[in-house]
């Protein structure tokens, strides 16, 4: 699986958006939005509508979490009706039904789970949160899961080399085309000529698949190494 940012072109406003693609045996488009409490809702709007419909033309199955701070609860707050009619407009389903943000005057619906694929997403839920005065917010989605192609490295076998009788080999070689050569390229192409099948028939190449991938933010790691985990 892959992962890339996309930027996504907007108007300008203070909606604060992050959007992200993933690939692999299927792609879909990932993004988060906020938009503080204090910031302008109809600019904020125009923006996200800008942004949703480039995304769209993408063709990829979207899916937005955040927090727009519309209360889906009241249809008489500010943005309710036009936040409604924009998700409409584009096809796009809201998924939370139920508050999302608790406190001892108020109950909030103001974090939302957006896609244009209902149909691919189930269990769209509020998840209990002790750290903070909004719950999570959650949804599973169907997606094909995708199996990493097995990775593969040619190497020269040297399981049954033969240190003697290859030196003898290189020893007994006819390296007079090398030094005849007038050029640095003509001698590299004549070293070559000579040097390859003796080091063929004494270490053939063979393919061999990577049970173990390299993970360079391991083995690269001078604290984890010292540790001895990664072994």
């Amino acid at each position: 699986m892959q992962a890339e940012v996309l930027t996504v072109p907007g108007t300008g406003s203070q909606l604060e958006t992050l959007w992200m693609r993933f690939s692999g045996g299927t792609t879909y488009v990932v993004g988060v939005v906020y938009r503080p409490p204090k910031a302008p809702i109809s600019p904020a709007l125009d923006d996200l509508h800008q942004q949703l419909t480039s995304l769209l033309a993408r063709q990829h199955p979207l899916y937005v979490l955040g927090d727009v701070n519309i209360d889906l609860l009241q249809p008489s707050a500010a943005g309710y009706q036009r936040y409604l009619t924009l998700l409409e407009d584009l096809s796009i389903r809201q998924l939370i039904t139920t508050p999302t943000r608790t406190t001892a005057t108020t109950s909030t619906l103001i974090d939302h789970v957006l896609t244009s694929r209902p149909d691919l997403t189930n269990n769209a839920r509020v998840v209990s949160c002790n750290s903070s005065d909004h719950d999570l917010i959650a949804v599973d989605v169907s997606i094909k899961r995708t199996r990493n192609p097995a990775q593969t490295i040619t190497v020269r076998s040297m399981r049954s080399v033969n240190g003697d009788a290859l030196n003898l080999d290189l020893l007994l070689a006819d390296w007079s085309s090398v030094y005849s050569a007038t050029t640095t390229s003509a001698k590299w192409d004549a070293w070559l000529q000579t040097w390859k099948p003796i080091v063929d028939r004494h270490m053939p190449l063979r393919t061999i698949r990577l049970r173990h991938p390299p993970s360079p933010w391991l083995h690269e790691n001078d604290d984890v190494r010292e540790s001895g985990l990664w072994l």
